[in-house]
């Protein structure tokens, strides 16, 4: 989650705090409905138990209208806020995780917060077509692996950015999947998003 820095408070809990006594007070950019953003501001607005009106942004970036303070807070992942934030324009208020990032040591995570099962994670993968040959398949996933995770340049890259590199067999990658399909089924769910 991260803030325009006239946003007073600065980690998740002070912000729910501020929800709870004054609903609504605070407007969140999306990248458009049913976006990222939009469902993971929606994830936690309902495990916090808190309203937040959020704007979808359908044909621009939000982030000029953020750094502007047209809007108030974003939920994104890490890499996309990282220039804005290092730059001094925009702030940290949570991150994901389990435990604190170790680029950002000071910046609280959402269990921290209160907030244990709130867990959305941005991520880019490999796809082929359905019945793509196996053979095919494991070259690919060999290629990615000495391509990502054997470049040690890249990795440290990944991680300035606040990102994690991980190439996953194809079996690792699809229990992720089925593991990620379940958790934003239950976010989707618990926050009454229904298409149109």
């Amino acid at each position: 989650m991260t803030a325009h820095p006239s946003v007073k408070e600065n980690s998740a809990k002070e912000l729910i705090e501020r929800l709870k006594k004054q609903p609504g007070s605070l407007v969140a950019a999306t990248s458009g409905i049913g976006s990222y953003s939009h469902l993971a501001g929606e994830w936690f607005a309902a495990n916090a138990g808190v309203k937040i009106d959020f704007v979808p942004y359908n044909t621009s970036s939000p982030y000029g209208d953020l750094v502007g303070g047209q809007v108030q807070v974003m939920f994104d992942a890490l890499p996309a806020a990282i220039g804005n934030v290092k730059a001094g324009k925009l702030k940290i208020l949570a991150i994901t995780g389990k435990t604190r990032h170790p680029n950002f040591p000071d910046v609280p995570t959402f269990a921290e917060a209160g907030l244990p099962d709130y867990s959305p994670t941005a991520w880019i993968g490999l796809f082929a077509p359905a019945g793509t040959p196996a053979p095919i398949i494991n070259k690919l996933a060999d290629a990615m692996q000495k391509a990502a995770a054997q470049n040690p340049n890249l990795i440290a890259k990944w991680r300035s950015y606040g990102g994690e590199l991980k190439a996953q067999t194809p079996a690792e990658f699809a229990a992720f999947l089925k593991q990620d399909n379940q958790l934003w089924g239950q976010a989707i769910r618990g926050a009454g998003i229904k298409l149109d």
